[in-house]
């Protein structure tokens, strides 16, 4: 759970990381809605089924942020509740949650504005009632330039390896 920005330091036998900037955070709860019922007794061309129209919803989320134009955008789904949740039960409801970080405005809009289309178009196209909630936000941190210098020129008088990076935990060196 460190993520890559601690494994590419690994990587690179790095000892510092110098934070230039820390991303933002935007997140959503999202649901999709169908009818539940039974797996063997409802055709494939009956079904209103919100788990695979997640799915495809999911792989955008991904997507998105692999294909964004700032090139520093992420997307992560992290949390899915199905429900029923039984094995021979077509869903009725899924709902999930998504991430979206970015040292860049417009990159989580980017991601967040090609996850709202794909539910929307997922939605319509299946037959589901879909939904999308902010639940929170943070904006992103640019480090004034005189301090990541300072670090910079501290790492390199001890010898240190050292690389500049942005930060998407915002919880280390957001709090600094």
């Amino acid at each position: 759970w460190w993520g890559s920005r601690g494994e590419r330091m690994k990587k690179e036998k790095l000892q510092i990381g110098i934070v230039e900037a820390i991303a933002g955070i935007r997140a959503y709860s999202l649901s999709l809605e169908g009818v539940p019922n039974h797996a063997g007794a409802t055709p494939m061309t009956l079904r209103k089924d919100p788990l695979a129209g997640a799915a495809e919803v999911i792989a955008e989320a991904e997507e998105a942020a692999r294909n964004c134009a700032t090139g520093s955008a992420v997307g992560t789904v992290g949390r899915i509740i199905c429900e029923p949740n039984v094995s021979n039960i077509i869903p009725g409801k899924v709902r999930f949650t998504l991430d979206a970080r970015d040292v860049k405005t417009e990159g989580m809009d980017e991601v967040v504005e090609k996850v709202r289309s794909k539910l929307e178009n997922v939605a319509a196209r299946r037959n589901l009632v879909a939904e999308m909630n902010l639940i929170g936000q943070s904006r992103a941190i640019w480090i004034d330039s005189k301090m990541t210098e300072l670090i910079e020129n501290a790492a390199r008088k001890q010898g240190s390896l050292h690389r500049r990076m942005n930060s998407g935990a915002v919880h280390d060196a957001c709090l600094i």
